[in-house]
């Protein structure tokens, strides 16, 4: 669960380079078909076994997990992961699942008018999301600056009327006329997920649609991919500090500068090897994907794997005593 979540991370939906982008808000799709699929899954399963009883709890249960694992996620430095992937979000999709059971045997008819307005406001909530997201992120793009409360505001009540306007003129309509008719419902849901794997599946096999850039363009962002030596040697993903033998220019020497952080203190490594060499320093890089150089994890900045490897950075540099470190973060 969680692909097209983990899909956008390896794409660096999370950096804030891309929070402006019109359709980025369109990820919670994805989010909620696998919820609706896996707890279909569940239900039939349930059913089949004759524990339809069971279904109540287990959607409570799955609460409290989901819960749980954002705790843990955000307590271990994952908070993209806890925003992107759909386990994570399991708590408010089985809240919903809860109140539609309908099960509550001390309230009677007393809950049926508050379950009636969570039914209404479920159903706004998508065409509100949809509508929100592009009428705030399109106003910070030509503006070229932060939106103002009044301007989010405007924002806000605009898209609560599109909402609106977007569930009575064309979600109920629809709904009614395909509640009607099952099949019919069944094989049309099925035609728009087909179609819209099919042309997924094709945009990943194309990487893209690359043909839009001109030659220009294509080229500059393959230079941009190569990656220098002491980058590509050097730059980690996992917890193992890189050697000191393999990652210090000139080969041999006794690094006296060392490069120490995340990904962006390994992008200046060409520019700093340039300026050590000319200075006659040996440069030492040790850089590790998305770790900031914080040796605690009761921070709940930095997971696990990151702070096992700053330890060992630490104790080489207290071993080597290099006259200068430079932090990137």
């Amino acid at each position: 669960m969680g692909a097209s979540g983990g899909e956008l991370l390896k794409q660096g939906a999370w950096a804030p380079a891309t929070s402006s982008e019109l359709l980025l808000h369109l990820w919670i799709t994805g989010v909620a078909a696998q919820l609706v699929v896996g707890w279909t899954v569940v239900v039939v399963g349930l059913r089949a076994l004759k524990a339809g009883r069971w279904i109540g709890r287990v959607a409570l249960a799955g609460v409290v997990a989901a819960v749980a694992l954002q705790v843990v996620m955000h307590a271990r430095g994952a908070a993209p992961q806890a925003f992107y992937l759909a386990p994570p979000h399991a708590d408010l999709f089985l809240i919903g699942a809860l109140i539609a059971l309908r099960r509550w045997r001390l309230a009677g008819q007393a809950m049926e008018r508050p379950i009636g307005l969570l039914a209404a406001a479920g159903r706004l909530a998508l065409p509100f999301w949809f509508w929100l997201w592009p009428l705030l992120a399109f106003p910070r793009l030509v503006l070229a600056r932060s939106l103002e409360p009044r301007e989010v505001g405007a924002a806000l009540l605009a898209a609560a009327v599109l909402a609106l306007a977007t569930e009575r003129g064309v979600q109920r309509p629809l709904q009614r006329r395909l509640e009607a008719r099952p099949m019919l419902s069944l094989l049309t849901c099925g035609a728009l997920v087909g179609s819209l794997a099919i042309g997924a599946a094709a945009l990943f096999a194309l990487d893209g649609l690359p043909e839009r850039a001109s030659a220009a363009v294509r080229a500059e962002e393959a230079a941009v991919m190569v990656r220098a030596p002491l980058q590509r040697r050097c730059h980690m993903e996992e917890a193992v500090i890189p050697s000191a033998a393999a990652c210090t220019v000139p080969v041999g020497a006794r690094a006296d500068v060392v490069l120490w952080g995340n990904s962006h203190a390994s992008h200046i490594s060409p520019a700093l090897l340039a300026w050590a060499g000319s200075r006659g320093h040996a440069v030492r890089q040790a850089t590790m994907s998305g770790c900031l150089t914080l040796a605690g994890r009761d921070n709940g900045i930095v997971s696990d794997a990151c702070a096992r490897f700053n330890r060992q950075a630490i104790e080489e540099w207290g071993r080597v005593r290099p006259a200068m470190i430079l932090v990137g973060a």
